[in-house]
């Protein structure tokens, strides 16, 4: 019977143990849940910062035309270059 009682009782403080040890994992498992929605937020904000930033960096179409304006003026400009040196170059060959 004695021994019965020493099983019981550890049983008893096996059990506990047990529930104590349940508690502080519940625990942590609630403080890591809040703490992933923090990070969840904290995530958004950033990638809203982020969206901001790129929509901001993106040239407006007026930049754009503005851009290929002064591409196409320079385009222009070799081609008159390219142009005079072809005809320096018959003037050379014609002999004239």
């Amino acid at each position: 019977m004695e021994a019965f009682n020493k099983n019981i009782d550890a049983l008893e403080e096996k059990t506990k143990v047990f529930i104590q040890k349940w508690k502080e994992i519940q625990s942590e498992n609630q403080q890591l849940i809040e703490r992933n929605k923090r990070l969840e937020e904290e995530k958004g904000q950033h990638i809203n910062k982020l969206n901001k930033v790129e929509v901001k960096q993106q040239p407006t179409k007026s930049e754009l035309n503005a851009n290929l304006s002064k591409i196409q003026e320079a385009l222009d400009q070799y081609i008159e270059r390219l142009d005079a040196c072809i005809e320096l170059l018959n003037i050379e060959l014609n002999g004239k």
